[in-house]
């Protein structure tokens, strides 16, 4: 299949998708699309480091290809209106505001280092309230109490300025998503150099934690703590009423703890707030000892697919009955999402775009290397 042949489809899937709704174009991405846009372009980021460092998207309609030049790595891409899309970086100090009708950024923000703040590659947008929540944290030049604090900012979406703050409950905050009650869920990391000693608060629910907000007024619901002593949630998305979480382990060095030895397991928490480890098949003889990253879900085949960049790997799992399904090796696998016609998930790799069955996780090339392997997710939106 050449790019033309699959473009067509997603251009078929677009409109077959505001005809019927199916509940297979829900789970397609990272990013969940408001009901009125349709599916209409593939995004990614292309050429880090290099003079043709761009987003790239393309137009599945009109086949086109818009490149975007950007001066720092995106992490992920939100949708606001048909033409704008916003995006920050990950560990860093910039965001901005792309027009895809324009190919071009209309609005940016760069932190100052005596700002003593960074973005951490998340936004939800709140189509209700007309603002998206960027996740954020306090970054001092001393690691003290307040070092990777995790804050949540309500911002204009088209200039970016920052209209109320909250706090995210935790520290390091990374991803977000509105629950399936209006709520909002989101992952607290406690990730990197937090000053905490081993096997005391860098360990609290405290600081690591799933946390349910009231999306009205941000009070805190409830924070979830994780199933074991060291995971670090960090990605999230829904199936049916439960979370499934993917993430990394808080690896200080002076822990005496076997990092090589353990695998790193996604949890699925239910509508009670309980959770369970997704654990990995034994016939896997590679343990899968490295952050767990992008994820997508098939709604209608019940499976969860998660890449494992690092170990070349992808993973899929049953959300029916949690148990393990298999694992494709991929050259560095990166995003992941669900294609909305056929409902094969697609995998983004160093090697382009691989297209595999849910049920039986046969795969095949889609080449397509323009699009790039160079942001932590990939998207249509």
């Amino acid at each position: 299949m050449d790019r033309r042949d699959f473009f067509q489809l997603l251009t078929m899937g677009a409109i077959g998708a505001q005809l019927n709704r199916i509940p297979m174009a829900l789970g397609q991405g990272n990013y969940s699309n408001s009901s009125k846009f349709k599916s209409s372009y593939f995004v990614n980021f292309y050429g880090e480091g290099t003079v043709d460092q761009s987003v790239r998207i393309y137009d599945i309609f009109s086949e086109e290809l818009i490149k975007v030049p950007m001066d720092f790595s995106p992490h992920t891409m939100t949708r606001i209106t048909e033409n704008i899309l916003v995006c920050s970086k990950k560990y860093g100090a910039n965001a901005a505001v792309i027009d895809i009708k324009k190919g071009k950024v209309i609005c940016s923000h760069e932190y100052a280092p005596n700002d003593y703040m960074q973005y951490m590659g998340h936004c939800l947008f709140d189509e209700n309230k007309g603002v998206i929540y960027t996740t954020e944290q306090v970054y001092s030049e001393r690691i003290d109490s307040n070092h990777r604090k995790g804050v949540v900012h309500v911002r204009d979406p088209f200039t970016l300025k920052i209209l109320d703050t909250h706090e995210s409950y935790g520290y390091s905050p990374h991803d977000l998503l509105f629950t399936n009650d209006g709520n909002i869920a989101l992952c607290n990391t406690a990730d990197k150099d937090l000053p905490y000693d081993k096997g005391q608060s860098f360990w609290s629910t405290d600081y690591r934690n799933v946390s349910l907000i009231n999306s009205s007024d941000f009070s805190l619901i409830k924070k979830i703590a994780m199933p074991n002593s060291y995971f670090c949630p960090g990605h999230i998305k829904k199936f049916e009423d439960k979370l499934v979480v993917t993430g990394v382990y808080g690896n200080l060095p002076d822990l005496e703890f076997a990092w090589g030895e353990t695998n790193w397991n996604p949890v699925v928490i239910d509508k009670d707030g309980n959770t369970t480890e997704l654990l990995q098949g034994s016939y896997i003889h590679d343990l899968m000892n490295t952050e767990h990253l992008s994820i997508a879900v098939n709604e209608n085949a019940g499976v969860v697919g998660i890449t494992i960049p690092r170990c070349n790997s992808v993973n899929f799992w049953s959300l029916k009955d949690n148990s393990f399904l298999g694992h494709l090796n991929f050259v560095l696998p990166v995003g992941i999402l669900v294609h909305p016609v056929h409902g094969d998930f697609m995998v983004v790799t160093d090697r382009g775009v691989h297209r595999v069955n849910p049920y039986n996780f046969q795969s095949k090339s889609q080449g397509m290397y323009f699009m790039g392997n160079d942001m932590s997710h990939s998207y249509i939106i």
